[in-house]
C-alpha cells in the first residue's frame, strides 16, 4: 500500500469528484440559467450551525502536498468554506481548494450539506453540473458569501455522505460507506475528516478490486488568513484583489491597457475568455465599455490580479448583448500586463459654462413639444 499526501487524492472526503464589453464571443450553447437575485443563507437548528460553523473560514496545509504523482512537485493547499443559500438545499457550505499563490484558480469547487437523519447529522458532499475548468461564477465568494449566485438543486449532483460525530472540542466526519473511484487504480474509496478549533485533518483510503488498501492520502490543515483585499464601494461593485500590482502605473481615466481576461455569468456560462483565444485584450479609452469595468479596473497596476463582481446595473442595463442577457450580474477575472499612461492634457471646464445648442434637427413625423 503506497502512503502518500498527493492533492488529488487527500480532499476526495471534501470534494469528490465574446469580449468584455464590446467584441463577440464564440460560439457556444447558449446559458440556460435565469438570472436571479441572490439569496440568504440562514441556519435551521443550533446543533447543524455549531457543525458549519466549526468549518467556515480557510485552512493551509501544515506541509507541502504533492501534486498529483509528481513528487517532485509540492505545494501548500488551503481550503475554504463559506456558509451560503442554494434554491432546495438546507444549511449549505460553498467549498474551494486551491493552491497557495493560486488562489484566484481553485482546483475544486463543491457544495456540503449538513442534515439531520434521524438522530445523527451527517454532510452530504455535491458536484456542480458544469463543465469543469478553472474559475468559475462562484470562485472568490466565499468572500463575500451573501452575493453567492444562486443555484439550485438540480445545478447539483450528490457524491458522498458523510456522518457526522462529537469528538472531543470538535467533529468527525466518516464516509457511511466506501465509494465508486478510479484514482490511481483503486475501485472503491473511503473518506474521513476532522475538525475543531483552528484544526482539520484528512485522510482516504483507495480499496483494490479483492477489497485491499490500494493507497492512502492524509493531510493536516490549520486556520489562515489569505492576504486578500476585498473592496465594496458601497454602489453594489465588489473587487477582490488576490495579487497587488508593482503600484507604479495605476490604470486612471483615460489610460491604455492590456489584460488577460475571463468573464461569467451568474450560472458559471463563461462567456469570454482571453486565455482560450490566445488574443490579449487590449483597453483604449474610445472603447465602449461598461460602467462596472470601468469603475472595476481603477487603480489596479502591472500584476494586479483582481475578480470583479458586476451588478446588473453596472452591466448591459435594459439590452442584451450576445449570449449575455439584460440587466445580468457579470463576474470577471483579470491580469493586468500593461498600462500605458494618458498624455492628454485634462482641461478643466468654467463652473458657468453652458452649451450652446446651435440647432436641433426634428425627425419627420415628431410630435411637437407642447405651447408649440
Amino acid at each position: 500500500m503506497r502512503n502518500s499526501s498527493k492533492i488529488v487524492l487527500v480532499l476526495a472526503a471534501l470534494t469528490m469528484t465574446g469580449s468584455i464589453a464590446f467584441a463577440q464571443a464564440a460560439a457556444v450553447p447558449s446559458p440556460t440559467a435565469a438570472v436571479a437575485a441572490p439569496m440568504v443563507p440562514a441556519w435551521t437548528s443550533a446543533d447543524i450551525e455549531k457543525v458549519g460553523n466549526a468549518l467556515v473560514g480557510s485552512w493551509k496545509s501544515t506541509t507541502a502536498m504533492a501534486e498529483g504523482g509528481d513528487a517532485s512537485k509540492k505545494t501548500e493547499v488551503v481550503l475554504s468554506f463559506a456558509h451560503v443559500a442554494v434554491d432546495g438545499l438546507s444549511d449549505t457550505l460553498y467549498v474551494e481548494q486551491a493552491r497557495v499563490g493560486q488562489l484566484h484558480r481553485p482546483d475544486r469547487e463543491s457544495i456540503f450539506q449538513i442534515y439531520k437523519a434521524g438522530d445523527k447529522i451527517k454532510i452530504r458532499t455535491f458536484e456542480f453540473r458544469r463543465v469543469p475548468g478553472k474559475g468559475s461564477s462562484t470562485t472568490g465568494m466565499w468572500l463575500v458569501p451573501e452575493l453567492f449566485p444562486r443555484f439550485t438543486a438540480a445545478d447539483l449532483v450528490g457524491t458522498m455522505d458523510l456522518t457526522v460525530t462529537a469528538a472531543g472540542a470538535g467533529f468527525t466526519a466518516k464516509a457511511t460507506h466506501p465509494y465508486p473511484t478510479g484514482i490511481n487504480g483503486a475501485t472503491e474509496m473511503t473518506s474521513e475528516f476532522k475538525f475543531g478549533g483552528d484544526k482539520l485533518s484528512t485522510t482516504d483510503k483507495g480499496l483494490d478490486a479483492s477489497g485491499k488498501d490500494a493507497w492512502s492520502a492524509a493531510a493536516e490543515f490549520a486556520k489562515f488568513t489569505p492576504a486578500i483585499k476585498v473592496n465594496r464601494p458601497g454602489n453594489g461593485l465588489v473587487s477582490i484583489d488576490y495579487v497587488e500590482g508593482n503600484n507604479e502605473t495605476p490604470i486612471a481615466a483615460g489610460d491604455s491597457y492590456s489584460v488577460e481576461s475571463e468573464g461569467w455569468l451568474a450560472s458559471g456560462y463563461k462567456f469570454y475568455s482571453s486565455r482560450e483565444t490566445g488574443e490579449v485584450l487590449r483597453v483604449t479609452p474610445a472603447m465602449p465599455l461598461i460602467q462596472g469595468w470601468v469603475e472595476g479596473v481603477m487603480g489596479a497596476s502591472k500584476g494586479t490580479i483582481r475578480r470583479l463582481l458586476v451588478p446588473g446595473n453596472m452591466a448591459y442595463v435594459g439590452m442584451r448583448r450576445g449570449m449575455i442577457p439584460a440587466n445580468a450580474p457579470l463576474y470577471f477575472e483579470f491580469e493586468v500586463l500593461n498600462v500605458e499612461k494618458s498624455t492628454a492634457p485634462v482641461k478643466e471646464l468654467p463652473k458657468d459654462f453652458k452649451p450652446e445648442i446651435k440647432s436641433v434637427v426634428e425627425p419627420k413625423g415628431a410630435p411637437k413639444p407642447e405651447g408649440k
